[in-house]
């Protein structure tokens, strides 16, 4: 993995680390180009709306991330740069 980041670091904006693993529920089905364009037109949102739908979901991403961490006592950790887990531990 870090053979690939070294190769894209200046296409990449960000990366998301967790301690072991992270549960995501719900379902997109936005495998390609094709079925991103149906679930956006069965929701009814536009393209030019597009930008604003991904960061209200984002948004909603995180502060249920952060509800969830508050409801069992778990902390949440914004690594700036590359941290290896094992060090940490």
């Amino acid at each position: 993995m870090e053979s690939f980041g070294r190769k894209h670091e200046k296409k990449i904006n960000g990366t998301l680390g967790c301690f072991d693993r992270m549960l995501f529920r719900g379902y997109l089905p936005i495998q390609n180009g094709c079925a991103m364009a149906y679930f956006l037109n069965q929701n009814q949102i536009k393209f030019r709306n597009l930008k604003e739908f991904l960061t209200n979901s984002a948004n909603r991403i995180n502060k249920h991330a952060k509800a969830m961490a508050d409801k069992f006592g778990r902390p949440i950790q914004y690594r700036a740069v590359p941290t290896r887990k094992e060090d940490l531990a």
